[in-house]
């Protein structure tokens, strides 16, 4: 049996940036999941209103200030990103590495301020339904006995 070659790929760069990476197909993917479920506990919650005499149900409303923060802390890291971006495409790899370590320590930070969270909802999971959505809206998960 004779073979031969019927396309040749040596000359094919071994990474892509934008959209011929499949990396950046992940994230969108990712991205239109977790855009899916917030929709829908966004319409859950809209039903659930409709449905209640006294929304939110027997419950204060939560403090604003580790919210805020936390916003203000994923917006600030908007600049690094995009440098980093700008960098990648420049294939300037000692000032990426700079950037990705920066982003590490931003990254960190949201966690610690999201542990205030959690107490200023003034609601718990299994409280009633408003607890329930708004849980599951702030991207918190119950505990599972």
């Amino acid at each position: 049996m004779k073979q031969s070659v019927i396309l040749d790929f040596t000359k094919l760069p071994p990474h892509g940036l934008g959209t011929a990476s499949l990396t950046w197909w992940g994230t969108l993917a990712f991205m239109l999941i977790e855009g899916t479920g917030f929709a829908l506990s966004i319409v859950v919650y809209l039903y659930l209103m409709s449905l209640a005499p006294h929304w939110p149900l027997n419950a204060p409303l939560p403090d604003l200030l580790p919210g805020t923060a936390l916003t203000a802390l994923l917006i600030a890291s908007l600049l690094p990103n995009i440098l980093i971006a700008r960098w990648a495409r420049q294939q300037n790899l000692a000032k990426v590495r700079i950037g990705l370590i920066i982003m590490s320590l931003l990254g960190v930070a949201p966690l610690i301020v999201r542990i205030f969270e959690f107490p200023a909802m003034h609601i718990s999971w299994d409280q009633n339904a408003y607890g329930s959505i708004v849980w599951v809206m702030l991207g918190l998960t119950p505990p599972i006995f």
